[in-house]
């Protein structure tokens, strides 16, 4: 929700470019599905290595800086 609320704003302030070059508007959903399917993949990495004991719990500063 808070993403989509940045997002909007974003949106809002180059509205008169999107305006001109209307083809622009068409990459949005695919930008912004880039980076749900990164998320969801690297929560899925770091959940997979908690639960099979190959990611510690101090090493979450190390990974965080990572990804």
């Amino acid at each position: 929700m808070i993403s989509a609320t940045f997002t909007g704003r974003i949106i809002q302030r180059y509205e008169e470019v999107l305006q001109s070059v209307a083809i622009l508007a068409a990459f949005i959903p695919m930008l912004m599905d880039t980076g749900g399917n990164a998320g969801s993949q690297s929560s899925t990495l770091v959940i997979r290595g908690l639960a099979l004991d190959e990611i510690k719990t101090k090493d979450f500063l190390r990974l965080f800086l990572r990804n």
